[in-house]
């Protein structure tokens, strides 16, 4: 059986519309009414707006979504910047305590940096995977530097 359901529209002046709804419906929105301490006026208004209008709720959601990812890739952006800061700082001070080599220790100097190279990169990799992902397989990293690496000037 249905229940007849009456409200009146907020723009004014007000119109009185009735219609007719099924109970199971009507008890649905009584009983929603009652959690969220709101009228049964407003939330028929609601829906009706929003199948009417539905582009105004569609913008609304296209905006936040886009604030929402404005905001993440400032994070982002925020993050990068203090890695490169922290990259800058750390090669200013690795050149400025570390003076080239001689070229009788190029081969030798070339060799120890490869190695501790790759364990710096080994560290940082298991740092990073057990923080953010699980990895099955560790990949093989290994440093190829080239002859101009540690070039003597």
């Amino acid at each position: 059986m249905s229940k007849k359901v009456k409200f009146k529209t907020v723009e004014n002046p007000r119109k009185r519309i009735s219609g007719f709804i099924d109970s199971d419906l009507a008890d649905a929105l009584k009983a929603y009414t009652l959690t969220r301490r709101i009228t049964q006026r407003q939330v028929l208004e609601g829906a009706i707006r929003k199948f009417i209008f539905p582009n105004d709720t569609w913008e609304a959601t296209i905006a936040q979504e886009n604030r929402k990812i404005t905001n993440k890739l400032n994070k982002y952006n925020h993050k990068l910047e203090l890695l490169f800061e922290l990259l800058t700082q750390f090669s200013f001070t690795f050149f400025t305590h570390n003076p080239p080599l001689p070229l009788n220790q190029k081969e030798s100097s070339m060799s120890s940096a490869r190695v501790r190279t790759e364990q710096l990169i080994k560290l940082i990799y298991k740092k990073v995977s057990s923080t953010v992902v699980n990895i099955e397989n560790e990949p093989n990293y290994t440093f190829e530097a080239g002859e101009d690496a540690f070039s003597h000037d």
